[in-house]
């Protein structure tokens, strides 16, 4: 049976010309992608979206007093929309989560030249976090990655269900650290990381498991 499975990226601390660019990454992976042929937008409006959102962002640097309201009305819509591609996505390709990460993160000719194949993760490990219900996961660095992605699942997850791909959340990240947050006190999560530069199949480390508290 496959599982309902959640996609978690964080937008908040992005400022407006890095959320663009990883927006521009997410609508470039969709584009002609045949796991994802049907997006709840239409991907010329989605660009349109952060044309305007740059725009906006560069006139309220000027001082333009209308143009602040505008740039939060405008991050707000597009942010809505990226996590709509998520779940989207997320049900598009239940048992594929390494599909979407391909999909956030497609390589550009610069970044692909010279691509590094990944290694296995060494250094995982899980902390408490200041807020309750979060975990931080930390990895070691390795040269020449352009992601790491992170999946996480209860412990009592049965053995059947992780064989077959099944994962609670897939978190995605440029740096070896990332922010696990809404999680269920009490309940200990196992988690599994794998460095990412499209040189072929994830490699998912071991898992290091962990009571949130």
């Amino acid at each position: 049976m496959t599982r309902p499975q959640t996609i978690a990226i964080s937008y908040a601390a992005y400022l407006d010309p890095d959320f663009v660019h990883l927006a521009e990454n997410i609508l470039a992976g969709l584009a002609d992608n045949p796991s994802y042929p049907a997006p709840p937008q239409p991907l010329p409006e989605l660009r349109q979206l952060l044309q305007d959102l740059t725009e906006a962002a560069k006139a309220m640097k000027t001082g333009l007093r209308a143009a602040t309201p505008q740039r939060d009305y405008l991050r707000a819509q597009a942010e809505a929309a990226l996590k709509a591609l998520s779940a989207y996505a997320a049900g598009a390709t239940p048992d594929r989560p390494d599909l979407w990460a391909a999909a956030n993160f497609p390589l550009t000719k610069a970044e692909a030249s010279p691509r590094l194949p990944s290694q296995p993760i060494t250094g995982l490990a899980l902390a408490d976090s200041p807020s309750a219900r979060t975990l931080t996961a930390t990895a070691d660095a390795q040269p020449g990655m352009y992601a790491y992605a992170w999946r996480l699942y209860p412990k009592a997850t049965p053995a059947a269900d992780l064989a077959a791909g099944y994962c609670y959340r897939l978190c995605l990240s440029r740096l070896p650290k990332v922010l696990l947050d809404g999680l269920d006190s009490g309940v200990a999560y196992g988690v599994e990381c794998a460095a990412w530069n499209d040189t072929g199949a994830l490699q998912w480390s071991a898992p290091v498991f962990r009571i949130v508290q």
